[in-house]
């Protein structure tokens, strides 16, 4: 008799689980779509980036203007950035400073720009666009 009692209650449990089961499937359904419409955005996203990385920059060192470039040079003596024709990445004291700092560098950009008192934003402005678009780290 208690073994039908524990059946038969069982069998309930196990259908009114399958029922929440559906509403919960039924609920999430619209998150799930906008979900797998985003992952598509991004994937889209993704290769369009891929596109514009793998094309040449049209932007040479050599096209910038004269102040920029003699103040890329100026961090590149210093050890903050490394130039070439095409890129601008990081250099050896800001690559220390982010195994240092574990890749948290805001605050180090910050006190490294009181460096470069007149152009202290124009410093920051160059390594953050490094990070953005290199996004080595």
């Amino acid at each position: 008799m208690l073994y039908l009692f524990f059946e038969k209650f069982l069998n309930r449990l196990e259908l009114s689980l399958k029922e929440m089961l559906l509403r919960i499937d039924e609920f999430l359904k619209p998150f799930k779509e906008k979900l797998l419409q985003l992952e598509r955005e991004n994937h889209e996203l993704k290769a369009k980036l891929r596109e514009l990385i793998s094309e040449d920059s049209k932007l040479k060192f050599s096209d910038l203007p004269n102040d920029l470039r003699e103040f890329l040079k100026e961090l590149e003596r210093d050890g903050y950035v490394r130039l070439t024709e095409t890129r601008i990445s990081y250099g050896d004291r800001v690559w220390q400073a982010i195994f240092k700092r574990k890749s948290n560098i805001d605050g180090w950009i910050e006190n490294e720009s009181y460096n470069y008192y007149e152009r202290r934003e124009l410093f920051k402005a160059i390594l953050k666009s490094i990070r953005f678009y290199n996004n080595g780290y």
